[in-house]
Formats: structure tokens, C-alpha cells, sequence
């Protein structure tokens, strides 16, 4: 991800601001992802890149300039947090944000053909194949992953107001700190959450009944014909969804009330850059233990 801390001279202090891509498109039209402001700006002006482990902004306008200090960018360099970038009145620095993400994990491999098998049926919500995999898994003394496997199927069409909810969710998410991510990617299923779908009720649909895709951590709904993105973290998913996609989180996160949503932005921890939320009541971060800070937007200016 890139963070961008932007200042202008109106403002009573520097802003920042949190994209989960690999290209920023900076300019006054409504469709760049930061959208600025003003007469010596261009409708798209200007953009932040990745590449490998570079990062550098690009100068698309001929019109209006693009200064590192006092020097004009003539089309592209390449710049880091120390480097400050000026377009129009804006003075902005760029870094990279690392989350623990879907797609650092290494995909999960079966070895033995039984669990090849069992693992793809299972993987697909398939509640029979489900039940015989927690078996076999127990029979090769991996107890974990099969109490995992039974904890997430108890859990299914469970009320939140259940008396069993809670005792259950805790489990899960004990067992799940315990069991590597990229297996728990393939046999989780989490509802799909932040689903812009106009359902009357919250979305029905769960992780493992979602179509795989060529991507580990994306996996696609044929009911609203969109692209749900498992997040490992409250700061991922919430970087996903304030980017209008749907989410899946892992259970292994720490949950609190509406952490998931809106507005983006108005409670950020300054070390890990999470976006925590205005649910949270705790002072601390709950992803890293530092006493967040306020004043970040994840996505556009305005």
C-alpha cells in the first residue's frame, strides 16, 4: 500500500492518506484517486508508481508544473518519504505501508493426495467433505485444524444474540492464530462484508460459497457479479472497503463494533497506519499497541 502525507496551506495541518494500490492518479477530475484542487493544477496531472521496491511519480501535465523543491520534474523520477513533491499549493511525501496481507502468504500445498482431495471439496463449502477432512485431519493428530474445520460449521446460520456465539468466535479465532493463513484462506468461511449490493438484509453469501479466481485472497460473487478480497486485518479490510470492494476477514482479526464502517479515515494509528475506526473506544491500536493518532483519509481528498 501507499500512504501519502499531504499539507496545504489552508489547512490547519498535514493530512494523510492511505491507498491500497500501486499507482496514485493525482488531478482535479473526480476520477483520479487524489483529487486536488486549484487553478495551476491539471485535470489528471500527475501519478505515484510502484515498481519492484521504487517508487516514482510520473508528470503527465504540460500545462502546470511539478517541482521536487525548486527543481521541475520534466516527466518522471523516482522518489522516497524524504522526498517532497509540490503540485499546485500541495506539498505531499510518499512511503510504503506494510500490512500483513493475503497475498505475502505462500499458497498452502497438501502433500498427501487424501488431503489434495479433501481439501479442494471442502474449500468449496461442501458441509460432507468439511466433516470428513476435521476427521482426518484428527486421525493424523493435527487437532488444531480439525477443531478448526468443526468450530467454523457450528458457527454457520449462528445468531450473533446466541449464548453460543461468543464462546464460539473466541475459539475460532484462538485456533486460528495457531494455523498458517494461506490454509485458512482456503477452508475460511467468513461472511462477505462491505457488499455494495442492494440486498434488503445483510449479504448471504459466506467465503467458501465464492467462485476462485486466478488470485490467492480474491475470490468472485455471482450474485452481485463483484470481486470479494479476504483481509487478513481490521486495517486491510478496511483499506479494501473504503476502495468500494467487498471483504472477507480472517478470524483470526480482532473484531469490535462497526469496525467495518464508514467514515474512513477519522481514527489512524500513526506507527502501523491502521485504520481503526470510529467503533473502537480503546486508546491504544489494536494492531500494534501504539496510542493512535487522527487526521487520515484512506482514498480521495474529495
Amino acid at each position: 500500500m501507499l500512504a501519502l502525507v499531504v499539507a496545504h496551506p489552508d489547512w490547519p495541518g498535514p493530512r494523510r492518506f492511505l491507498f491500497p494500490l500501486q499507482t496514485i492518479s493525482i488531478g482535479t477530475a473526480r476520477s483520479n484517486e487524489l483529487k486536488l484542487s486549484g487553478p495551476d493544477i491539471d485535470a489528471l496531472h500527475a501519478c505515484f508508481m510502484t515498481y519492484g521496491s521504487s517508487t516514482m511519480i510520473r508528470v503527465i501535465s504540460h500545462r502546470f508544473p511539478t517541482f521536487l523543491g525548486d527543481w521541475r520534474v520534466p516527466e518522471g523520477i523516482d522518489v522516497n518519504e524524504r522526498t517532497t513533491v509540490t503540485i499546485g499549493a500541495y506539498r505531499m511525501n510518499i512511503s510504503r505501508v506494510t500490512f500483513a496481507k493475503v497475498a505475502d502468504q505462500a499458497p498452502y500445498a497438501a502433500t498427501a493426495p487424501r488431503e489434495q482431495a479433501l481439501l479442494q471439496a471442502a474449500a468449496t463449502g461442501d458441509a460432507h467433505s468439511r466433516v470428513v477432512y476435521a476427521d482426518w485431519l484428527e486421525e493424523q493428530g493435527d487437532l488444531a485444524r480439525a477443531d478448526f474445520l468443526r468450530v467454523q460449521d457450528q458457527l454457520v446460520g449462528l445468531r450473533t444474540d446466541d449464548v453460543r456465539f461468543g464462546g464460539l468466535t473466541a475459539r475460532l479465532s484462538a485456533l486460528a492464530a495457531q494455523i498458517a493463513p494461506s490454509w485458512r484462506i482456503q477452508i475460511a468461511t467468513p461472511s462477505v462484508e462491505r457488499c455494495g449490493a442492494a440486498f434488503d438484509f445483510r449479504c448471504p453469501m459466506t467465503w467458501s460459497a465464492l467462485q476462485p479466481t486466478a488470485r490467492d485472497g480474491v475470490r468472485h460473487c455471482n450474485g452481485c457479479q463483484r470481486d470479494v478480497y479476504y483481509a487478513l486485518s481490521v486495517g486491510e479490510a478496511r483499506a479494501f472497503a473504503s476502495s468500494g470492494h467487498c471483504v472477507a476477514l480472517d478470524a483470526a482479526s480482532a473484531r469490535w463494533p462497526r469496525d467495518l464502517a464508514e467514515p474512513f479515515g477519522l481514527r489512524t494509528c500513526s506507527r502501523c497506519w491502521a485504520d481503526i475506526g470510529s467503533g473502537y473506544r480503546a486508546a491504544d491500536c489494536p494492531s500494534c499497541g501504539f496510542k493512535y493518532e487522527e487526521q487520515m483519509t484512506i482514498g480521495r481528498i474529495a
